[in-house]
């Protein structure tokens, strides 16, 4: 129901950064993540998200986004350290049953790699571009 919200309130916002815009986007922000803490467990609205926080211009919240995205849908499988985040995982096997990736998935993996490449973890650009 949340995503569905948030889905409508950018429907309503003007394409222009007016004040009544912003605010809207920034409910609709609200509304996904509301989405997200119900169990995304189709990714459906942690994608919405993701992309949301991208065209905001928050690459941070995009990339977490996106990665939680990439694992809910079994793009790869991941550890990360104790108390860590999608800053410093482990890539630890290529989930290679999964079968080719979609173009949700491809655009998430796409946006990690260029986000990890811009803060200089080659190690995970190369494991995301085997994917």
């Amino acid at each position: 129901m949340w995503s569905a919200v948030g889905n409508c309130l950018l429907k309503l916002s003007p394409s222009n950064r007016s004040h009544k815009g912003s605010r809207l986007r920034s409910e609709a922000i609200r509304s996904f993540e509301r989405a997200v803490g119900c169990g995304d467990k189709e990714g459906i609205a942690t994608r919405d998200l993701a992309r949301l926080c991208r065209d905001e211009g928050d690459a941070l919240k995009a990339a977490e986004h996106f990665y939680s995205f990439v694992h809910l849908r079994n793009t790869f499988q991941c550890t990360t350290a104790e108390g860590g985040s999608f800053l410093n995982p482990t890539i630890d096997l290529f989930n290679s049953d999964s079968g080719p990736i979609d173009a949700d998935q491809a655009e998430a993996v796409l946006f990690m790699i260029y986000f990890y490449k811009g803060r200089g973890m080659l190690h995970l650009v190369e494991a995301f571009c085997n994917r």
